[in-house]
Parts: structure tokens; sequence; C-alpha cells
């Protein structure tokens, strides 16, 4: 005689093990037991794949200065995009205080900003050539100078070389009448291409972008 060992769960097809239950080969070979120890392998075999495709991830926690993406194509073409991470004011005093009047700034936080053309452009009426580059500024209280830098990958301004600048640039900044709780780039179409505008707090810097 001989009976069925089975076992099915909602993941898998039915599972069948065959178990000998004649009394006579049970008293001469004592099969029983390695019959049920041969069932219970096979059910944690089953099993402990299942178990750990259940188990959940966590979603990392939220950054809190999230990673940002401004985009935009000028009338020929040319692709421009910047990726940023984006700070919130969180009642301080941003301009003066949390980032300094005249000293080097990351212009934003955590990873650099980096910012990338496609095709060559006229950047504050500087020639830029087609890459990437990353994005400083020297923040002042009535301009800012605004460096791209084609040191790249860096994050904060220790690593900071002004060999590898490939343009500076005066720009003016004005204050809004709005406040910006988080520091914001986007793109503001122009005539003959866009300007990069970037706001925090209540400070205001475009900087002109235009076709060659």
């Amino acid at each position: 005689m001989h009976n069925l060992c089975y076992f099915t769960n909602p993941f898998t097809t039915p599972t069948y093990l065959t178990v000998n239950m004649n009394p006579d080969s049970l008293s001469r070979s004592k099969s029983l037991p390695m019959a049920v120890l041969a069932c219970l392998l096979l059910i944690s075999l089953v099993l402990t794949p299942q178990a750990a495709a259940q188990e959940t991830v966590p979603a990392p926690e939220p950054r809190p200065s999230p990673l940002n993406l401004a985009r935009t194509t000028l009338p020929n073409g040319t692709y421009v995009k910047v990726h940023y991470s984006s700070p919130r004011k969180r009642d301080r005093v941003i301009f003066g205080e949390l980032v300094p009047f005249g000293e080097l700034w990351r212009t934003a936080a955590n990873e650099n900003t980096e910012i990338t053309f496609t095709g060559n452009v006229i950047v504050g009426g500087q020639a830029v050539a087609a890459g990437t580059y990353t994005v400083f500024t020297i923040p002042g209280q009535a301009t800012w100078t605004v460096i791209l830098s084609k040191g790249l990958g860096q994050s904060g301004t220790v690593g900071y070389d002004p060999a590898q600048d490939a343009l500076r640039v005066e720009v003016p900044a004005t204050q809004m009448g709005a406040t910006y709780e988080p520091f914001t780039i986007l793109f503001e179409e122009a005539e003959g291409g866009t300007d990069l505008v970037m706001r925090w707090d209540q400070t205001q810097v475009a900087v002109p972008i235009r076709l060659p």
C-alpha cells in the first residue's frame, strides 16, 4: 500500500511524494520517519523561495533637498537641461547669511548643479561649446558671478579649480515681491533664445542664453 504526501500553495502546481505504507515494508525498512522528513524537506524547499519573493523592500527616505530637472529646446533644436537639488528656505535668511555674499557657492545642495548644451550657445554674451558643465556662483547684493566649470562630478566647492572655468559672467540680482520656499531653476523664453532663471527666497538671477 502506498500513500501520497500532498502539498500545494497558491504560487505553484500541486506537489506529491509517494510514501510506502505497507506494514511489512515499514517494519523492515522503517521508512515512515524518512518519508515524513522527505515531506518536510520538500515543503521547506517550496516555501522558502516564495517567502523570500514576498519580502518588501522599503522606499528610501526622501531627501531634504530633492533632485529637480529644468529643460528647454532652443529655436535651432539645441537642447538645454539642468540637473540640480532644491533646498528649502525653512524660515532662514538665505542670501547674506546661509549663503554668504562674495563667496563661491555650489548653487543648490548635495551634488553640484550641472548644465548640458547639445549645441554651441552664447551665455551672457560669451561663446560656450556644446557639453556639460558644473554651475558655480558667487552671490552678491547687486550682482552675481556665474561660473561654468569643465570639472564634473563634484559635491561642494572644495574641488573647484579656476583653471577649469569655461565661463565667468556677471549678471544682475533683483528682488521679487514673492518669496520662493524652494531653490528653483527654470527657463523663460526670450528673443533669440532663453533665460536661465534662478530663484530663492526673494532673490532672482537671470542668465541669458542665446543662439550663436
